[in-house]
């Protein structure tokens, strides 16, 4: 097994690994790129810029790789669970959506039937003067025929 140490890492970066996680490893000048597990973790709280990490090219065993798969079984469950439950919102906007749709075509509908009880109820106004003769010689005065 192939393992390293190291050491003078910052702290926030310290943190973010995790014992037993594995984390992609690309250095092509050392290894070619693979996986490998954080195998432990020192924080020397009165020195901690001597703190290290340990990274090994471990292999699983059989309980830590069954505890992997019930991981990943329950994420999995969990996935379902939220995507029925996102299926029930979509449900739920649609039967929204179409129901108001309905209610605008309704509204659209009542409002051209009241357009059109208005529009017969109430007489076309007709121009006073189709069909007589006009007498425009009181205006002839105001006209500026220039």
């Amino acid at each position: 097994n192939t393992q390293w140490t190291i050491s003078a890492l910052e702290l926030p970066e310290y943190a973010s690994f995790r014992v037993s996680d594995r984390y992609m490893f690309i250095n092509p000048s050392l290894i070619e790129p693979q996986l490998l597990r954080v195998t432990q973790k020192q924080i020397d709280l009165a020195k901690p810029h001597e703190s290290n990490l340990t990274i090994a090219e471990k292999p699983f065993s059989l309980t830590s790789y069954q505890a992997q798969i019930q991981k990943s079984l329950r994420s999995v469950t969990d996935l379902k669970k939220f995507i029925v439950s996102q299926e029930e919102v979509l449900s739920d906007w649609n039967s929204k959506y179409n129901s108001s749709q309905q209610k605008i075509k309704d509204l659209q509908e009542a409002i051209k039937e009241l357009e059109n009880k208005f529009n017969g109820q109430t007489p076309q106004p007709q121009p006073m003067h189709i069909g007589k003769i006009i007498d425009v010689s009181e205006w002839q005065g105001v006209i500026d025929w220039n």
